[in-house]
């Protein structure tokens, strides 16, 4: 039922409350409810990045464009789940955790099925909608941070600040690189303009880190993907490495991007000092992947391995909620594979609550 039938009244009603106007009583305004039912859809961000839209129906669509579009409201690949807000695109969409599942044990979570949690789901109602306040929108934990300081057309390059960057599926020695910005011209208040910096990345995993080179990319409304071994402007599509967006820098990793790239934070030594053996030394443990923070970040929906030996995804049934304008819906992510079997399928069903 739509927002707009249910503002509808019946011309037996009108006629009531038109007679209850004339005789002098005071006549109660009509509150429009929202009744909806649940929709379902099944996404398959196995291998690229894919866009759904709320409504009165859960629907995938097709973004030219993710940082520029607000023809969507959340993006899945793999287990990551982002909103349109923030770094993610501008759609505002903010989103609150319910999580009534956070803490399910790792016994009781191998009991939980999408059939047996849709009853928790149907009983949450508007009433559980929590102030404004708490709604949070998309944010990036990004590896690639404070290659900058000061802000919009303020902002200058800090390049003291050198990051080393693997290329991690790259076998059976991963590729190991390292960047630095060493200067910002033409800042706005909301891209860094023209940015230049230094890279060196190897070409083959048994080989010396290349000569250093030095390359500018203009930071406008749509990002900027850079391949440091080919040593030019790729595509979303191509092979990259790094992605300039606004004030970021992205990573093809993690919440970025799916090839798996781990970057290290920023090294205190000289750029130049930093060969590949003094690369190759850094711990792993230093290493990370880009990741988000709003509401499906930072509080997961699913548990990883819980048996110790399944090595599979378990979903929690956490209730999530999105606001989109005034619109408020409840989502639910209810499994990670399809019938037969394929991983990086999500089953997620929604319903509006306001």
């Amino acid at each position: 039922m739509s927002l707009f039938a249910d503002r509808r009244v019946t011309g037996a009603v009108l006629g009531v409350l038109l007679l209850s106007a004339c005789s002098g009583d005071p006549v109660e305004p009509i509150v429009p409810t929202f009744s909806p039912g649940v929709s379902e859809v099944q996404v398959d961000a196995s291998t690229a990045t894919q866009y759904v839209q709320l409504g009165d129906t859960i629907k995938t669509v097709n973004v030219a464009s993710a940082a520029t579009s607000t023809g969507w409201d959340l993006s899945f690949f793999a287990t990551t789940v982002a909103l349109n807000s923030g770094p993610a695109g501008p759609g505002g969409v903010s989103g609150f955790c319910l999580c009534g599942n956070e803490s399910v044990s790792n016994a009781r979570i191998q009991t939980l099925t999408a059939a047996g949690e849709r009853a928790a789901f149907d009983a949450i109602t508007a009433s559980s909608i929590p102030a404004e306040s708490q709604f949070l929108n998309e944010s990036l934990n990004a590896r690639i941070s404070g290659w900058f300081t000061g802000t919009g057309a303020a902002a200058q390059a800090n390049s003291a600040r050198t990051f080393v960057v693997i290329r991690s599926r790259v076998l059976p020695i991963p590729l190991y690189g390292k960047f630095r910005v060493t200067n910002i011209t033409g800042a706005t208040a909301t891209s860094a303009g023209g940015v230049t910096f230094e890279y060196t990345m190897q070409a083959v995993s048994n080989g010396t880190l290349p000569e250093v080179r030095t390359a500018t990319v203009t930071v406008g409304a749509t990002p900027v993907y850079f391949d440091l071994v080919g040593g030019a402007v790729s595509s979303a599509a191509g092979t990259w490495d790094i992605r300039f967006e606004g004030f970021l820098i992205r990573a093809n990793s993690g919440a970025s991007g799916g090839s798996g790239h781990l970057v290290a934070p920023p090294q205190d030594a000289p750029f130049g000092s930093l060969d590949l053996a003094a690369l190759r030394a850094l711990p792993n443990s230093v290493f990370g992947q880009d990741a988000l923070g709003g509401p499906f970040g930072a509080r997961p929906w699913y548990k990883y391995n819980v048996t110790g030996t399944d090595l599979q995804i378990w979903p929690n049934f956490n209730v999530y909620l999105v606001k989109k304008g005034t619109a408020v819906y409840k989502v639910q992510l209810t499994g990670y594979y399809d019938v037969a079997g394929k991983a990086r399928v999500i089953s997620v069903r929604s319903a509006r609550l306001r």
